[in-house]
């Protein structure tokens, strides 16, 4: 599902990129929210984890036989094929870089891109004949003054990207009522010991998303931006991560059991930033798919977006991040209250699978190209 007619101008793609790999994955729909007269711009987001090493043996057909090495192309060209306006990706193996950029750069993407270390990178992806680049950062959560994190260091961080809109992007559409747009895109630790300093770094990360705001309003005069925070939280919708986000103000469950200065310290970290975040999928899925929302958890998310030998659950987000006034923001949003707090309207979601659908774990050719599934939502921005 696309609405943009007229203003669909991704006029770079190659179509060789997007027409011969249709049978390696399956390719999902995007489920419609509402009908409704588009008025201001489009936007389209995704978010994929897209499984740094991919082991031989897991990426193999019906008969056995071994695709590993075409793994970046069928990649490639699944978000070719859901073309969306902007793709942040996650564990991008640096030895397959080179060829993946130049195959997105086909299909009309620019990247800015995070290098975690020799092997792991991450992206933030954007239509080149959309939006111009004002200013990109890196940040470190080990560099974050919010928490002292010396006796644990590791190379998780956040991205964070400011673009302008193009003649193109606001085409034949009313001029949106902000300036710009900022994305964030992140990837947190796996390890389910570190429940905790997740929840830090998810502090940290709104404090990191407030700063460059108020940076593209001082130094480049960007001073009112749509705010989109993606990325694999590796945290489900129960856990404290997720929670410190969307649930403001933001306490602990009264059963954990940590030490409580260091919740309290959490706690007012969360709570003296002025920004919330609204799940995207949260607010509306439930309205499409209600079948596969609310089966693991109570904020209408559906069941998962990971599925592996050892785990299979919702750990991928997009995330609109608007003001938080300090009253009580406790509940799931609705898609209302979206519009309402954020000028951002939800027009679809992509579809995600049901349990009963999975055969085998991910990833598996004609199945899917990575243990991640990539998650994607139209909006328009108001």
């Amino acid at each position: 599902m696309r609405y943009k007619g007229n203003g669909d101008h991704n006029v770079d793609v190659d179509q060789n990129i997007v027409s011969d790999l249709s049978g390696f994955y399956q390719h999902r729909n995007m489920l419609q929210i509402r009908s409704t007269k588009i008025r201001g711009p489009q936007l389209s987001i995704m978010t994929y984890n897209i499984r740094t090493q991919c082991p031989k043996r897991r990426y193999r057909d019906g008969d056995g036989s071994c695709y590993a090495d075409q793994r970046y192309a069928v990649l490639a060209h699944e978000i070719g094929s859901y073309d969306a306006d902007i793709v942040c990706l996650q564990e991008v193996e640096q030895a397959k870089m080179h060829n993946f950029k130049q195959r997105l750069s086909k299909l009309g993407y620019q990247l800015v891109l995070s290098m975690h270390n020799s092997i792991n990178a991450m992206a933030i992806c954007y239509k080149r004949d959309l939006f111009t680049d004002i200013l990109w950062k890196i940040k470190h959560y080990e560099d974050s003054m919010l928490f002292s994190h010396s006796n644990n260091p590791d190379s998780h961080r956040a991205l964070l990207l400011c673009l302008g809109f193009k003649d193109e992007f606001l085409e034949n559409r009313f001029r949106p009522s902000k300036g710009g747009l900022i994305i964030a895109n992140t990837h947190l630790p796996a390890d389910t010991h570190l429940r905790l300093k997740k929840t830090e770094q998810t502090a940290a990360l709104l404090d990191y998303i407030s700063e460059f705001s108020k940076q593209c309003a001082a130094d480049y005069g960007v001073s009112d931006c749509y705010t989109f925070l993606a990325g694999d939280f590796n945290s489900t919708p129960n856990d404290d991560a997720y929670m410190a986000l969307v649930s403001k103000p933001f306490h602990f469950d009264a059963t954990n059991t940590g030490d409580p200065s260091h919740l309290l310290k959490i706690e007012t970290s969360h709570n003296d930033i002025p920004l919330r975040a609204v799940s995207l999928y949260s607010a509306g899925y439930h309205l499409v798919h209600p079948k596969n929302s609310n089966i693991n958890n109570l904020r209408g998310e559906p069941h998962f977006s990971f599925w592996g030998p050892d785990f299979q659950g919702l750990l991928d987000f997009i995330f609109v991040v608007c003001p938080w006034d300090g009253n009580d923001y406790t509940k799931a949003d609705s898609v209302d209250e979206l519009h309402l707090y954020s000028q951002v309207k939800l027009l679809g979601l992509l579809r995600m699978p049901r349990d009963k659908e999975m055969i085998g774990f991910l990833p598996q050719v004609g199945a899917y190209p990575s243990d991640h599934l990539c998650m994607m939502a139209d909006v328009e921005l108001l």
